[in-house]
């Protein structure tokens, strides 16, 4: 089988582009047919796969959650199937393939790997804006936090995410928010003050944080995490318990499912795909799940180590 990798030399604080040689190095150790290639500049993996996903069978992006973003957008008019080598700072979605941290041990199961049947979402703002997305959406909050996390990387993946959330935590205020939703169990609708709402197809967001984590990247619905309004030591006392995965019980919390989520507001709203900031002015958007409509190379029946589990 032949491969084609799209690396984001930037990725991990610059870690994948000082790998490419011993990865070069490793494929051709172990006679892989494969093609490296470099992305230049933001956009240019999603370039690069709707070229090679014509061409190969497999692409792998190289990088983390936004480099994994750029090759899905890229490929979906392409038979190729994705497959995700972590090296970036969150490789949240990864952690949802079952692969190893270690590139190594990663790349040795890509190449056992097969193509399986896996959920993505679609998400629409204000008329205009499209961006497909592996991992989560959100919206308030923790998209303002993704905002200020590009200024904090340089601390590290987990560490610099918490330091953004920490500095966003003393400007947030909670806007109103007008939802619905459609569900196998039916559509629901509310208005309320939310902190923030996370639309999560994978457990883990922002590296670290499971603020779904019983979400599985097959089981064809979206976990809808909604976080009433909330005061600052409060933040601070769930912050560690989203970590664990064990926050849920939060009088805060709220946990829906659901296949497809609109959200309405007043007010200019932040909104990110995959930790990558898509606008901060959003009125109105939806999202739309597809489901095991994206062949993913990751583990036999593996969709997501839920977390506790």
């Amino acid at each position: 089988m032949s491969y084609a990798f799209i690396i984001n030399p930037a990725a991990g604080r610059a870690r994948a582009g000082r790998l490419v040689r011993d990865l070069e190095d490793w494929l051709t150790a172990h006679a892989v047919a494969h093609v490296l290639l470099l992305t230049r500049a933001p956009g240019h993996a999603v370039q690069l796969a709707a070229e090679w996903g014509r061409r190969l069978p497999y692409v792998i992006a190289v990088g983390g959650d936004g480099t994994a973003n750029e090759v899905l957008n890229g490929l979906l008019e392409t038979p190729a199937a994705l497959g995700v080598l972590p090296m970036g700072s969150g490789n949240d979605f990864a952690k949802m393939t079952g692969l190893s941290t270690s590139w190594t041990q990663a790349l040795k199961g890509l190449l056992r790997a097969r193509p399986i049947p896996t959920d993505y979402g679609t998400v629409r703002w204000d008329g205009s804006g499209e961006r497909h997305f592996l991992n989560a959406v959100g919206v308030g909050f923790d998209a303002e936090a993704a905002y200020r996390a590009r200024w904090t990387k340089r601390f590290g993946g987990l560490l610099g995410y918490v330091v953004a959330v920490l500095w966003t935590l003393c400007r947030w205020r909670a806007p109103w928010m007008h939802l619905r939703w459609e569900a196998p169990s039916g559509a629901g609708s509310c208005r309320r003050r939310y902190f923030f709402l996370t639309i999560s197809n994978g457990a883990c967001s922002g590296g670290g944080f499971y603020l779904a984590p019983h979400a599985r990247i097959d089981d064809g619905l979206f976990d809808l995490c909604l976080v009433d309004a909330l005061p600052f030591w409060r933040a601070l006392w769930l912050m560690p318990r989203v970590m664990r995965g064990t926050h849920l019980g939060a009088r805060e919390i709220e946990l829906l499912r659901a296949s497809r989520i609109e959200v309405y507001a007043d007010i200019p709203l932040p909104v990110h795909a995959d930790g990558e900031v898509l606008t901060r002015g959003a009125h109105a958007l939806s999202c739309t799940l597809r489901a095991g409509q994206l062949p993913v190379l990751r583990m036999p029946a593996y969709a997501g180590k839920t977390k506790g589990a």
